[in-house]
């Protein structure tokens, strides 16, 4: 049974698209549970506190969507009705045939990420739309100053009527008596993204049945015998490890192989590793803790045993190469560093744009290094850097940061961005950007 999340700000709209959802799957495979939020600030919570319980969510229009897009790990679970244009047709002739008017006087809001689709679709028709005002907000977005915008064109009789894409400026427009209609996206686009769940579920599904392995090894083995002092000691220390390991694969439903010198290998389903990942870590340094001994943990995600193994040993070089104690690598390129701490990196090991594998080569910098810097400005929110910054976040030293920053400027991949000066004393530091 496949358990769906209806986010929407409008109970009437939320059932809607359950019926909607019913009419289109199977009723006997899908279950449904809609949440209203009052203010988009409760959307991240409706999440957080339902991630057992709901397999996939379904947002009933883009406010929603790109309000939690920035805490989203993944979308492989999500889906979002989005405008196209054909909502504002409906709306303009509904109205047209409700008052008889030959001119089209109106006020329009929504979010700047859906405004294209607005204006693209008046700019086809043959109707003068000098009369028509748009305002495109951003998310979050500052109520009052919307319904400021509205307001005023009303009140200085430039329009006739508000079409707002948001349900709470909607009850504003009443409250003021200023005639209102809510646009809402199209029931074709709602029966789109319908779909787009379901394909994204069932490929989740495949997904997560697919294999998974956990490598994990005695950081520098031989100092770990030579600290033990004699072989015995060693078998029994591994005894115990291998016993605390059997218990977790019990848990994960996982097997066990053990290989040569302080290296084990647990096999299990990838859902099952990508589900209790963030456990793994916590394992892993409980085992460190009460035993006193360091490990590395590498994780591979793949279609096949050979493929998960060959990415889980890539996982460690990974991990030993960047000192990291637990990084994931999947069939699809994809790298995670620190997994479930705040710290967590994800970017590709790859790259599909030749010029830019060209332009690398020639700054003797990796793609996984480049993507590393990439994933941190967006997850930092950076539009400028320094040297500094980079290295604290890399955990490597300033110098080795200025190294690859030369070659990354000399490539033509980055630029001086000028400089910042903190104190009174010392150089002014150079600030970088990407073009």
């Amino acid at each position: 049974m496949l358990r769906i999340g209806i986010i929407s700000s409008s109970i009437t709209t939320a059932q809607r698209t359950i019926q909607l959802a019913e009419n289109m799957l199977d009723r006997n495979t899908h279950k449904y549970k809609f949440f209203v939020y009052n203010s988009l600030q409760e959307i991240k919570n409706i999440l957080a506190g339902h991630v057992g319980d709901i397999d996939g969510w379904l947002f009933t229009g883009p406010n929603p969507y790109y309000a939690v897009k920035p805490y989203l790990e993944t979308e492989d679970n999500v889906a979002y009705g989005a405008t196209t244009g054909i909502e504002v047709y409906k709306y303009l002739l509904e109205y047209l045939y409700e008052t008889r008017r030959e001119k089209l006087r109106v006020s329009i809001d929504c979010p700047e990420q859906e405004g294209d689709p607005f204006r693209d679709a008046l700019a086809i028709v043959d109707i003068p739309i000098d009369e028509i005002y748009f305002q495109n907000y951003s998310i979050p977005y500052d109520l009052a100053a919307i319904v400021a915008k509205h307001e005023a064109l009303w009140r200085a009789k430039q329009v006739d009527i508000v079409f707002t894409t948001l349900h709470v400026v909607q009850l504003e427009m009443e409250k003021q008596q200023i005639p209102c209609k809510r646009i809402e996206v199209s029931r074709a686009a709602r029966r789109q993204a319908i779909s787009l769940l379901e394909q994204k579920l069932t490929g989740l599904y495949f997904r997560n049945s697919q294999l998974g392995m956990l490598c994990i090894e005695i950081r520098d083995y031989d100092e770990f015998v030579s600290r033990a002092g004699n072989y015995y000691k060693v078998q029994k220390l591994e005894l115990v490890l291998k016993e605390r390991m059997l218990d977790f694969c019990q848990k994960i439903d996982g097997y066990l192989a053990e290989k040569s010198n302080g290296h084990y290998e647990i096999f299990a389903s990838r859902g099952l590793i990508e589900k209790y990942a963030g456990e793994l870590r916590s394992f892993i340094e409980e085992l460190q803790l009460s035993q006193n001994i360091e490990f590395l943990g590498g994780i591979g995600l793949a279609a096949t045993v050979f493929n998960a193994q060959l990415n889980a040993h890539k996982a460690l070089a990974n991990g030993r190469r960047e000192n990291k104690q637990l990084i994931i690598v999947a069939d699809e390129g994809r790298i995670i560093e620190e997994f479930g701490t705040v710290d967590e990196l994800r970017y590709r090991a790859e790259t599909e744009e030749p010029l830019l594998t060209a332009k690398l080569r020639e700054a003797s910098v990796g793609i996984q290094t480049y993507n590393r810097i990439a994933f941190i400005l967006r997850k930092m929110g950076w539009a400028t850097f320094s040297a500094a910054q980079l290295a604290q976040q890399l955990n490597v030293t300033s110098r080795n940061i200025q190294r690859i920053l030369v070659g990354l400027k000399k490539a033509g991949l980055i630029k001086e961005a000028g400089q910042e000066t903190l104190s009174r004393r010392g150089r002014p530091t150079k600030m970088y950007r990407f073009p």
